[in-house]
């Protein structure tokens, strides 16, 4: 890919080495760290900004909460207490500044994909919460940490975004003027729900998206875990439009053999027409993933077709896509207009990609695809 992949983030970037005392408590780290980067100011009261300690791995791929919150009042613990030890001299530490949302507002982290799953840029944005009547509940306690959004207007937002001060994000999006943007949220690998601003089903969906308070540090995970997308929603295009059938929009993931590591990656939609052969969906597959059958041969890949969340006793379930397979759509499903791809839904089947995890799997499990990469001087 020749594209530039410099990424639209908010704020800057930075990175530095510290040695730190064990003995520390995590607020003492947070100013060490604060100090040390040079934005000591968030850690004052009326700062308008917070910032967070992650030791789990990157905010968006932690479930972990943080290890440090600047805006937290309880007792803080040392390093030790916390795991820190000999036994890891070494650990990786993300430091993140987040700006307070405007009074009533939440902030969101939202990501913008291009169609092929490639991601083009991220920004925070503030919603507002949507009034309830009654309050969510889990086991009969009222749930605080979360709010319903409505993915109508994160959209808007997005697009306002998109239209305002991120052009090159656009570009990279390969978002024409006024095609029509679709929300996904991804959770674990997998899509859970999407939203779209024009839908071709009769069939309704939830009305509202269940967030984690960004205010809130102690959520496990936080915030920024939340996968939330924007991409285009394209229309299926022909050369002979009279051959178009029904179409549908269908999720396409990478999961491991091994269903303790389950589903891993970015997943992504992909158009399949109703009738439309095995050898056909790999062919579309394959310029989706830009690769060759010998590249999905060399890393060792199987494409298995299925539906259902993974599990142990629902992995079994995959089976082979083959060249004489036959996609198949409900005959309830009528779409409005045929050029554009019914709505997505967790119950249609998926297309898997079966592949070892390249950080989970065990070096007898190894495979050309996998071998580590070596740069020599000179």
């Amino acid at each position: 890919d020749s594209r530039d992949l410099a990424m639209e983030v908010p704020g800057q970037v930075k990175c530095l080495e510290m040695t730190v005392d064990a003995r520390w408590r995590t607020d003492q780290l947070g100013s060490s760290v604060a100090k040390a980067l040079g934005v000591e100011e968030v850690l004052a009261e009326n700062s308008g900004k917070r910032l967070w300690l992650f030791d789990g791995g990157a905010p968006n791929a932690s479930r972990c909460a943080p290890l440090y919150h600047s805006k937290d009042s309880e007792p803080f613990a040392t390093l030790q207490q916390m795991g820190w030890g000999r036994n890891i001299p070494k650990r990786s530490v993300y430091v993140v500044v987040l700006p307070d949302p405007p009074e009533g507002q939440h902030n969101i982290a939202l990501h913008f994909f291009d169609t092929d799953g490639r991601e083009a840029g991220a920004t925070l944005l503030s919603v507002t919460e949507e009034a309830l009547l009654e309050q969510p509940q889990n086991g009969g306690k009222q749930l605080k940490s979360i709010i319903a959004v409505d993915p109508k207007k994160i959209l808007a937002l997005a697009r306002q975004h998109l239209e305002d001060s991120a052009q090159e994000v656009r570009q990279r999006m390969g978002l024409r003027e006024k095609e029509p943007l679709r929300l996904l949220e991804a959770f674990n690998g997998q899509i859970t729900k999407v939203y779209r601003e024009r839908s071709n089903t009769s069939r309704g969906g939830e009305l509202l998206l269940w967030l984690a308070k960004a205010d809130d540090a102690t959520q496990s995970p936080t915030f920024l875990y939340s996968a939330l997308r924007v991409e285009p929603d394209p229309a299926v295009e022909s050369d002979l439009p009279e051959n178009l059938t029904r179409c549908q929009l269908v999720e396409v993931f990478t999961m491991d053999p091994n269903p303790m590591v389950g589903a891993y990656g970015h997943p992504f939609l992909l158009p399949i027409r109703e009738g439309q052969q095995g050898k056909e969906i790999m062919a579309a597959l394959q310029e989706k993933l830009r690769c060759t059958a010998k590249d999905l041969r060399d890393y060792g890949c199987r494409i298995l077709v299925g539906k259902g969340e993974l599990a142990e006793n629902t992995i079994r379930q995959w089976k082979d896509l083959t060249d004489d397979f036959t996609w198949q759509l409900s005959s309830d499903a009528r779409p409005e207009d045929v050029h554009v791809p019914l709505d997505w839904h967790a119950e249609n089947l998926a297309l898997a990609i079966e592949r070892h995890h390249p950080v989970y799997m065990g070096r007898q499990l190894v495979r050309p695809g996998h071998r580590p990469l070596t740069i020599k001087a000179g």
